[in-house]
């Protein structure tokens, strides 16, 4: 029986054992994924784990893991590489290869907004594994300026290297301006996952803004409430799991990498 992961912390809420397990039955796989918790400081042992159980084919990373595993022996692949955010790992031959399907998935899952989003601003919340892939994605369809709202602002500043120009670190402090000024408004954080919490204000949102909130357990976050509550756009994260799940398992039986 193949055998396949999600490493990260916290996952209890994560409904992807639920998708590939019937993913995996259309397909006529016999083949099995499971939760596996895992903090940073787990994540060498697990790995040495995983490479000595010749029944995996590989795992999922998801916060706070996405950035991490670059630490280690692993070869990087497309958007992975270019990004340094890795959400999709195969194992082949006892190594490691690292891909990215956050942005696919992501990509894939705002086709919707494209005629409102693009030549628009967007503000992102969070710089960690999820922003890279959100901001890369947004690069692509051809957004306005981003703004990176982070509350530790030195995380926002180091997405420059990465992006350059194309991003604005914003301090939290200012969130207010910025969210005021953009059109799209993506929370990539996990402040949400209680159902209660939210970085934004009631009053910073109006009819004319698109929110999206990556968290899709809770169906619907506050962030999402306030938007709903406001008139605007709303969209939580599973279609993006779902069409993540999809190129996963394309990744891992063989096809085209992201």
């Amino acid at each position: 029986m193949d055998r396949f992961y999600l490493l990260g912390f916290p996952i209890s809420h994560s409904f992807s054992p639920k998708i590939y397990r019937r993913l995996f039955k259309l397909m006529g796989e016999d083949a099995e994924y499971s939760l596996l918790e895992t903090r940073r400081e787990e994540l060498k042992s697990r790995i040495s784990k995983i490479l000595n159980d010749k029944d995996v084919r590989g795992f999922n990373l998801t916060q706070p893991l996405k950035e991490e595993i670059i630490r280690f022996d692993i070869y990087l692949t497309g958007v992975a590489r270019e990004i340094g955010s890795v959400n999709c790992v195969k194992v082949k031959d006892g190594r490691l290869y690292g891909f990215n399907t956050d942005y696919s998935g992501f990509k894939r899952s705002i086709i919707p907004f494209l005629e409102y989003i693009k030549g628009r601003d967007a503000v992102i919340f969070g710089a960690g594994g999820a922003s890279r892939s959100v901001i890369k994605a947004l690069i692509d369809v051809g957004v306005g300026d981003i703004f990176v709202v982070n509350r530790t602002y030195r995380r926002a500043l180091e997405l420059k290297k990465v992006f350059h120009e194309r991003i604005i670190p914003v301090k939290f402090c200012e969130a207010e301006d910025v969210v005021e000024r953009g059109k799209f408004i993506v929370n990539a954080t996990t402040v949400g996952l209680n159902g209660k919490d939210t970085l934004i204000k009631e009053s910073w949102i109006d009819e004319d803004k698109i929110l999206y909130d990556l968290i899709y357990n809770p169906k619907e976050t506050e962030f999402l409430k306030i938007g709903r509550k406001k008139g605007a756009k709303v969209k939580n994260g599973f279609t993006m799991l779902y069409f993540q799940c999809i190129d996963n398992i394309r990744i891992w039986y063989g096809g085209e990498g992201c």
